[in-house]
């Protein structure tokens, strides 16, 4: 069951960000646990316009995989230019 669901990830995965940048977002991921603190991975999305860069020992994967993996900011695409952005997050 837990292959399954696996499988599934990296189905997403693949569909999100395309076979190649999935794979080396995956081997990025692998490679962040083993790092020392302050290293970072770069890590890629087609909805991004650059790589962007993940700390070791940070959330920085975590959020990473919430807005470009999971799309948690998706409503957000069709707007092509915004005059005024406020960030309100409670990242504390």
């Amino acid at each position: 069951m837990i292959y399954s669901q696996q499988i599934k990830n990296y189905a997403h995965s693949a569909r999100e960000f395309g076979l190649v940048p999935a794979v080396l977002n995956k081997l990025q991921r692998i490679r962040l646990k083993h790092l020392p603190p302050k290293s970072t991975v770069l890590m890629r999305s087609k909805h991004a316009k650059f790589p962007l860069k993940c700390r070791a020992e940070s959330s920085d994967i975590h959020v990473f995989g919430q807005i470009f993996h999971m799309r948690e900011y998706r409503c957000l695409d069709a707007i092509e230019t915004a005059g005024l952005i406020i960030d309100c997050g409670a990242n504390v």
